[in-house]
C-alpha cells in the first residue's frame, strides 16, 4: 500500500528503496505516463485536494442563478463560524453553462488546530476521509472509532486511518503516527449510537466545521443539481446528446452522467443505462426519480453482452437488453478503470496486476459498443485514470481494430493533449483530451486543478 504523504520531500532513490516491487512498478509507470521525473511532485498532486468544487445543475428543472443563490446563502451562514467576512467565490463556468464553480475558504485564514485531548478523537476510513476533504460531513458508515467520552454536541478532532489498521469500534486511543488530520467538527452521535449491535449505521456522525482542505460544505436538493468533477461534466457535453436520440450508457453507475445526459435532452428521447449490480441500478432509478427525469430506462445487465445479432429491436422506445446492431445514435463508454486519477488519494493499494486487467475489459466493451452504434453515430470513451494503457494505447488499439471508427475532436476541448509515442500521431494526440498533473494549461484554475481524466470521441463510418 502506497502512502503518498510519506513520499513527499524525499529523493526518488529513497522513496523507491522503501517500496515493495509491485508498488515501485505502479509509481514508475505513473511517472512515465504523466511525463514527470520527480516522485515528490506526483505525490503532492495525489494528496492535495482540488481547490475548486463544481456543481452540475439540472437545467431541466431549475436555473443556474437560483442554485448560485442557494449556495451563497449557506456559505454566508458558515462565514460566521469561520470568523471571516468574505465567502468563497460562486460563479457560473464560462464554457459549460450548466456548471457552477465554488472556490475554497481563504487559505490564509487561521486554521483550527487539533484538540489536545485524546478523548475527543474520531477515526474515519479512507473513503470517508476523501469525501470530507471534498466538502462532505462524516456519515456514520465511515466511522471506525470514537472516544467513549464523546457526547453529542462536543467538538471532536477527525483523523483518517491511512494505515487501515483501526478495527471497527476500537475502544482505546488510536496511537498511529500515520493517521491523517482531516479537521474539526461537532459530534452528532455518541459512540453507543454508532456501534450498537444490530443498529443500522445511518445519518451524519460528525458535522464538519473546519477541514485542512478548506473546501466548503453545502447541500442541494437532488432536483437542483449535484456535485460532479469538472471533466465528468465536460464528458456529457462532448457526447452532445440531442433530444431525439436513442443513447446507451454502457457502465452507468452511479448515474451522474446518465442524469446529466437526460437533462441535456430536456427529458426527451431515450437513454438505456446498464450496470451489472442490482443495487447500483436501483440507485440510478432513484436519482432519476429525484431529478424528475423520465427518459431513462435502467437495467441490470453486463454491457459486454449487450449486443445480440439475433434479437429484434422494435421501433419506438426500446426495451430490455440485449440489442441488435446499429441500434444507438450515441454511446457513452465511461469505462471501468484503475481510477489512478482520483484526488485526493490518502493511500493506493492497487497492484500492477490489477491495473493490467482493465484494458482487457475495456476492449470487450468496445467490441459490443461498435456493433451497437449506428452508422454516423457517436461513441465517447472516458476514464478517470492517468495510465496510458487505459487511455492513449486503448484509442490506438480501437483505431487499428475497428476500421469503421474515426477519431474526431473531443470538443469542447479543455484538457491537454494525449501522450506522444503511445500509438497515436501528433494530430491524434490533439483530438483527445487529458487532465492530470502535467496536462491541462487552461487560464481558468478550476479547469486545470481537477482529478485525472481522459476523453476520446469517435464517429462510426462505413468500412473502408
Amino acid at each position: 500500500m502506497i502512502n503518498w504523504s510519506l513520499l513527499i520531500g524525499n529523493s526518488n532513490l529513497e522513496v523507491l528503496s522503501r517500496l515493495k516491487e509491485s508498488e515501485k512498478n505502479i509509481v514508475k509507470k505513473l511517472l512515465m505516463d504523466v511525463s514527470l521525473t520527480d516522485i515528490t511532485k506526483l505525490a503532492h498532486w495525489y494528496v492535495s485536494t482540488p481547490t475548486y468544487t463544481t456543481v452540475r445543475i439540472n437545467t431541466f428543472k431549475t436555473t443556474v442563478e437560483h442554485v448560485i443563490e442557494v449556495i451563497k446563502l449557506q456559505l454566508c451562514k458558515q462565514s460566521v463560524d469561520h470568523g471571516v467576512n468574505d465567502i468563497p467565490s460562486v460563479k457560473q463556468d464560462s464554457l459549460l453553462k450548466d456548471c457552477i464553480v465554488i472556490g475554497c475558504w481563504d487559505v490564509n485564514r487561521k486554521l483550527l488546530q487539533p484538540l489536545n485531548k485524546k478523548q475527543n478523537e474520531v477515526i474515519i476510513d479512507i473513503p470517508c476521509g476523501v469525501s470530507v476533504l471534498r466538502g462532505a460531513n462524516v456519515f456514520a458508515p465511515g466511522v471506525m472509532a470514537m472516544s467513549p467520552s464523546v457526547k453529542e454536541g462536543d467538538f471532536v478532532t477527525v483523523y483518517a486511518d491511512v494505515s487501515k489498521k483501526c478495527l471497527k469500534g476500537f475502544l482505546k486511543y488510536y496511537d498511529d503516527p500515520y493517521k491523517k488530520y482531516i479537521g474539526l467538527g461537532i459530534a452528532k452521535m455518541t459512540r453507543k449510537s454508532l456501534f450498537e449491535i444490530n443498529r443500522q449505521q445511518i445519518g451524519i456522525a460528525v458535522e464538519m466545521k473546519e477541514t485542512v482542505s478548506g473546501v466548503p460544505s453545502f447541500t442541494l436538493p437532488p432536483e437542483l443539481g449535484l456535485l460532479q468533477n469538472y471533466p465528468s461534466i465536460l464528458c456529457s457535453h462532448v457526447l452532445n446528446p440531442q433530444s431525439e436520440d436513442l443513447i446507451l450508457d454502457m457502465c452507468a453507475a452511479p448515474g451522474n452522467k446518465t442524469t446529466h445526459i437526460a437533462s441535456l435532452m430536456k427529458g426527451k428521447g431515450q437513454i438505456i443505462a446498464l450496470d451489472k449490480t442490482e443495487k447500483k441500478i436501483e440507485r440510478i432509478k432513484e436519482n432519476c426519480k429525484n431529478q424528475h427525469l423520465n427518459n431513462v430506462s435502467a437495467y441490470v445487465f453486463d454491457a459486454t453482452k449487450a449486443f445480440d445479432g439475433n434479437c429484434i429491436t422494435e421501433r419506438g422506445r426500446v426495451k430490455a437488453p440485449p440489442y441488435n446492431e446499429n441500434t444507438f445514435d450515441r454511446i457513452l463508454l465511461d469505462a471501468p478503470c484503475s481510477a489512478l486519477g482520483q484526488r485526493p488519494q490518502l493511500s493506493q493499494s492497487l497492484s500492477f496486476k490489477q491495473a493490467d486487467s482493465f484494458p482487457l475489459l475495456q476492449k470487450r466493451l468496445f467490441k459490443a459498443a461498435v456493433k451497437l452504434l449506428k452508422p454516423n453515430g457517436t461513441l465517447v470513451f472516458s476514464t478517470c485514470t492517468l495510465l496510458v494503457t487505459e487511455n492513449e494505447s486503448m484509442v490506438s488499439w480501437v483505431l487499428n481494430e475497428f476500421l469503421d471508427l474515426q477519431l474526431v475532436p473531443a470538443e469542447p476541448i479543455v484538457g491537454g493533449p494525449g501522450n506522444k509515442n503511445c500509438g497515436l500521431t501528433e494530430e491524434q494526440c490533439h483530438l483527445v483530451q487529458k487532465f492530470g498533473p502535467s496536462y491541462c494549461n487552461s487560464s481558468f484554475p478550476h479547469q486545470s486543478d481537477t482529478v485525472g481524466f481522459f476523453i476520446a470521441k469517435f464517429k462510426k463510418i462505413k468500412s473502408r
